[in-house]
């Protein structure tokens, strides 16, 4: 087929999307469908703007409509996006533990012919909980996950370039990354499409400075434990729902492959990686799997302690500690931190797992020394520090 052929066509078919799409949106205003233009251009503001617009209808009882005018952003990411969430819909360990998300609906206008998404919500069960904001103390609980960090990150030197509290990271200005401030966020509701508003607001924020500015976020969750008076898992599905909020964060920010630029490390007062999917495989954001410690303590050359390892050694208990903070949290960092260290702590290795096979690993000098720190520690004097915590970060102290 000719090329000025190909070229005719393709201009008819774009003119025919856009008279489609003007009729559209003509149609939804005589509706009074709201319709929002929303200016953004990259993918972690569409994400910012879908999540912040669906956490403003949830809060809505009644049955809502909106689309979002994105001018900025091609139809296939818009697509991406969609047919993600479609799936996501589908998978019932993950919604069992999202139920909220049942409501919503999101679709790309005239099955592609955008750029513009709908958003339409049911009404709400009369059986489900309204979105309300918790009752924590944003202060206190800011203050907890500081004491968390000055005690175990920098107190156990769990982290190499984390000095205090405040600053990060430490020691590599030869390698012309100089440190910046933490910056400690917060979200006081429950209800995922706040947490996921929250997330990629923080995402873009950290995007639109540079490291000396801000070089690591710490988003607090406290409400995301289920409990407005005890930061544990007094609710029966409190980690489950942790674990896929957690896998929403991870999965959302790999989507557009924001996994190359930004980092994300998950965390939760009574975290546990045996209840993490895949179980023997990496997540991201966690902990390796624990039948990774044995193989990694080996290939460390802590021979002793992979000797002596077994599946009620405090080595495993002590490990979870790692992630176990006073409060649900998620680290947003720049991978350009951990590539800075590649080629010591960070090289990626062959690790031969005790059935023989084979994986890659990094961080496996780290892991396998940062858990021979805490089992030293112990998990009875862990978990009583991390009580105290929990406590002052409710003000219970």
């Amino acid at each position: 087929m000719p090329v000025a052929f190909c070229l005719l066509l393709y201009l008819c078919h774009s003119i025919y999307l856009r008279k489609y799409l003007h009729w559209f949106l003509k149609a939804q205003q005589i509706e009074q469908v709201p319709l929002l233009e929303v200016d953004v251009t990259q993918a972690h503001t569409l994400q910012a703007a879908l999540w912040t617009t669906m956490a403003e209808l949830s809060e809505q009882n009644d049955a809502q409509k909106v689309c979002l005018v994105l001018e900025g952003i091609g139809v296939g990411a818009l697509r991406t996006i969609v047919d993600d969430f479609v799936v996501l819909k589908t998978q019932s360990r993950l919604m069992n533990n999202l139920p909220e998300l049942e409501r919503f609906a999101i679709s790309v206008v005239g099955k592609g012919a955008g750029p513009a998404i709908v958003i339409e919500t049911q009404e709400r069960m009369k059986s489900a909980d309204p979105t309300t904001e918790s009752e924590f103390d944003e202060l206190k609980v800011t203050a907890s996950m500081k004491s968390f960090v000055d005690r175990l990150v920098v107190g156990q030197g769990l982290c190499p370039y984390t000095k205090s509290s405040v600053k990060v990271p430490e020691g590599l200005q030869e390698l012309n990354i100089l440190p910046g401030p933490i910056g400690y966020r917060y979200s006081g509701f429950s209800e995922v499409c706040h947490i996921m508003s929250a997330f990629w607001n923080c995402v873009c924020e950290l995007i639109s400075l540079p490291g000396e500015s801000l070089s690591t976020v710490i988003l607090t969750m406290p409400a995301l434990t289920g409990s407005t008076t005890k930061a544990d898992d007094s609710e029966p599905s409190g980690h489950d729902r942790f674990v896929a909020v957690s896998e929403l964060i991870s999965r959302n920010l790999c989507l557009f492959r924001g996994d190359d630029v930004l980092e994300v490390l998950h965390f939760y007062p009574n975290y546990d990686r045996d209840l993490i999917e895949p179980k023997d495989k990496p997540a991201h954001g966690h902990l390796p799997p624990t039948s990774w410690l044995r193989p990694m303590l080996r290939h460390a050359g802590h021979d002793d302690e992979a000797a002596n390892f077994s599946n009620n050694d405090d080595i495993i208990l002590s490990s979870n500690f790692q992630r176990r903070s006073p409060f649900p949290a998620v680290v947003i960092t720049r991978v350009s931190y951990f590539e800075a260290l590649a080629g010591s702590s960070n090289e990626i290795v062959d690790l031969t797992l005790d059935d023989r096979s084979m994986v890659k690993a990094s961080g496996v000098p780290s892991y396998a020394q940062n858990v021979i720190k805490l089992a030293v520690e112990g998990p009875e004097k862990l978990q009583e520090a991390l009580q105290s915590e929990i406590a002052s970060g409710i003000g219970c102290q």
